[in-house]
């Protein structure tokens, strides 16, 4: 957290009525690892045991693909490409697992080409509506149709089984890159029991009113630098 977080710990600090060091503050990276430092402090838990919540991702990661593949510990690490460690057909599978196991990971990706039919239908039945009805009819009409059509192809994809289409998440090449977008169970955030869920809630309220940002856009893996430029 840089020198725009200022004014968010203190009224981190002034909610909970707890003093967060400047060196503590620096650490914490994203709304997560601040709710479990919250929680840490107001249960006098010793902090030289708050872990890093991207850690704890990697492990549960690291444990899923030893789980359902053919690999060791050895190659699973954070600078190892996806794309060595997860073929194709067995993408949608693993993001299953993970998911069922409690760990949070971003969506994998169909093809964009897959929607261009997709869009080219909702802009020409929109362009319908315009002159038929009114102009403003036609936005409602493109993102209505745009919005059914995407979600029958992924439907369609997943009743198909096509699973080799599916690409790893923007942004996402290296196990690392997939880490600092994913996030474990809240259970298991902290060594000293579960994050106290009115504690979560009132840090995503202060971050919401710090940033402007809709409290139902944040989560315990939203980064304080990348995804909010603090």
């Amino acid at each position: 957290m840089g020198l725009e977080g200022v004014e968010l710990v203190m009224d981190v600090e002034d909610e909970f009525n707890i003093k967060i060091e400047d060196d503590e503050a620096v650490s914490l990276e994203s709304i997560g690892s601040l709710a479990e430092y919250v929680t840490l402090k107001l249960s006098g838990g010793p902090l030289s045991s708050f872990p890093c919540m991207t850690a704890k991702a990697f492990y549960m990661f690291r444990r899923q693909l030893q789980a359902h593949l053919p690999l060791n510990r050895q190659q699973i690490v954070p600078k190892a490409k996806l794309k060595d460690l997860i073929a194709c057909d067995d993408r949608v599978r693993i993001w299953d697992q993970c998911r069922v196991a409690g760990l949070h990971l971003p969506s994998l990706q169909l093809p964009r080409i897959l929607f261009l039919p997709v869009i080219a239908i909702g802009v020409a039945f929109g362009i319908f509506v315009a002159i038929k009805v009114h102009v403003l009819a036609m936005f409602v009409a493109i993102y209505i149709v745009g919005a059914l059509g995407m979600w029958l192809t992924e439907c369609f994809v997943r009743l198909r089984n096509i699973k080799k289409i599916y690409s790893f998440p923007d942004g996402c090449e290296t196990v690392a890159d997939l880490m600092h977008r994913s996030y474990p169970p809240i259970d298991k955030l902290t060594p000293c029991g579960p994050i106290d869920p009115h504690i979560l809630e009132k840090v995503i309220s202060i971050v919401a009113d710090n940033t402007g940002e809709s409290k139902e856009n944040l989560t315990p893996a939203t980064r304080f630098s990348a995804d909010l430029s603090f």
